[in-house]
């Protein structure tokens, strides 16, 4: 809970404060605009997505995302949800350590382990978190790379429509001229 109010205050610096400032830097970037625009659409969406991948350092992506056109609500809730797995793969290696560290000692209650889960099924369960991790991270990428595609289909689109307005007016002077 503590880190996500520490995400939801940086997350009001980056909106309130820096916002307007890297609008003016990066305003021409196409990928910050195909991430803004993803975001924006499926806010709370893609903060538990990014959440749960490891593409953007948390500290960093606190204010980037207040960067963006993400609701408050839906960053919030995206992050509380978002920030569970990775809080509970922490303590439970902290807790696979300390298990080992006494079963190899010979430690706990009149020496016997208090290990109640074999140490092969923490390792399964840390590979079954880095596997999701990895999926949400590539449908994360793969929404923003469709954002990408969208605004690459519009801007060619403009073109041909400003291409064929030049012809128009070309062909209506060759006419006057004739």
């Amino acid at each position: 809970v503590s880190a996500t109010i520490a995400a939801g205050a940086a997350f009001l610096v980056g909106r309130l404060f820096l916002r307007q400032f890297v609008e003016g830097i990066i305003g021409g970037s196409r990928k910050f605009a195909a991430i803004d625009e993803a975001v924006s659409r499926k806010g709370f969406q893609l903060v538990l997505l990014l959440r749960l991948s490891p593409l953007l350092p948390f500290a960093l992506s606190n204010y980037l995302y207040g960067m963006t056109k993400v609701k408050f609500g839906e960053y919030i809730g995206g992050t509380l949800i978002g920030f569970a797995p990775g809080s509970l793969a922490f303590v439970l290696s902290g807790k696979l350590g300390r298990e080992l560290l006494d079963v190899s000692s010979g430690a706990g209650e009149g020496g016997v382990s208090q290990l109640h889960v074999p140490w092969y099924g923490y390792v399964v369960g840390i590979a079954g978190l880095l596997g999701i991790v990895k999926v949400v991270a590539g449908i994360a990428a793969k929404e923003i790379k469709e954002v990408e595609d969208e605004f690459a289909e519009k801007r060619r689109a403009e073109r041909r429509v400003a291409q064929g307005a030049a012809i128009a007016s070309m062909q209506e002077e060759a006419s006057r001229k004739l």
